[in-house]
């Protein structure tokens, strides 16, 4: 090795003296700053929270009653704009004239178009007829009064997406007794009362005209359910109510008969009678509109309430 080498090799450990002095320097002028930089927080990116919102508004079916009475034809329910119910009213005036509707619609930006809409033009002409009624529920359309003969042609002019059905009286109390007493096989003599009572409540007495005769399907009904009753402690009534095709008293008269007849044949299949009351509400309190005969069969109806 000649001199300079030697020369170069003893100066490396006083060089590394001066850096480790001056690194040494510089660490102690950084804690009398205050360590700042190693006090130095790394930002932590805040998570992202996703607020899901359903914007996705459910609508609902489009319910409108319509009826002809004496040439006077009344429009009942909602539609889902202004433009639709102005269509409609022109609708009106072109077919019935100026003074013989009753427009009563309301708006709602909640209910969802009806298919049969696009086909107004001319949709009226089936209801000219007095004594006509329509039911609208969406897509459904329930014709009742002198308009059930107008299933078929109507059902052709409104086209496909729409469904047209006749009201069908016999059918509608079978299917509805039918299903109380499916109802009440399934129940037993373990049941609370208001299961039983709920049961009941599903068959509809179709009495006749001016009759509180009760029809013997129905009697079918009550003699089940009056056997899972005849045990049970808990009083109810036994609410008649009408719908308001003439006299009021007569018609409170008529609902407090209907209720005594079926609280009456409840006692004969051994009801306790001191559990039941009968009461008559004549028309006072509709569950449907009273315009169709849809809405007057609901309406005409025996309600069992158990006591509060």
């Amino acid at each position: 090795m000649n001199h300079k080498n030697k020369n170069l090799l003893s100066d490396i450990p006083k060089a590394a003296q001066v850096v480790g002095a001056g690194v040494t320097a510089f660490l102690v002028y950084l804690l009398l700053q205050g360590g700042a930089t190693f006090n130095h927080t790394i930002p932590v990116p805040k998570p992202v929270v996703k607020v899901q919102t359903n914007t996705k508004m459910t609508l609902s079916p489009l319910t409108l009653t319509a009826v002809n009475t004496q040439n006077h034809f009344t429009l009942n329910g909602n539609v889902p704009s202004e433009a639709v119910k102005l269509s409609i009213d022109n609708e009106l005036r072109a077919t019935f004239g100026e003074s013989h509707f009753t427009n009563n619609l309301t708006v709602s930006d909640q209910v969802k178009p009806a298919k049969w809409l696009d086909h107004l033009k001319g949709f009226f002409d089936f209801f000219k007829i007095p004594g006509a009624e329509l039911t609208a529920h969406g897509d459904v359309l329930t014709l009742s009064g002198t308009a059930i003969s107008l299933k078929e042609p109507l059902t052709a002019f409104v086209g496909e997406g729409t469904t047209v059905k006749a009201l069908d009286i016999a059918s509608n109390v079978n299917t509805a007794n039918t299903n109380a007493l499916s109802a009440l096989d399934g129940l037993s003599v373990n049941s609370d009362t208001q299961s039983i009572l709920d049961a009941m409540n599903m068959q509809i007495i179709n009495f006749a005209s001016g009759s509180a005769q009760i029809p013997a399907i129905n009697q079918t009904v009550l003699k089940k359910a009056a056997i899972l009753l005849q045990g049970k402690t808990n009083g109810f009534e036994i609410a008649g109510h009408a719908d308001n095709i003439g006299n009021e008293a007569n018609n409170i008269k008529l609902s407090e008969a209907r209720a005594k007849a079926v609280r009456d044949f409840l006692i004969k299949q051994q009801v306790p009678a001191s559990n039941m009351t009968a009461k008559g509400y004549g028309s006072s309190v509709p569950v449907a509109s009273n315009d169709t005969e849809t809405g007057r069969l609901k309406n005409r109806r025996i309600e069992y309430k158990l006591n509060q």
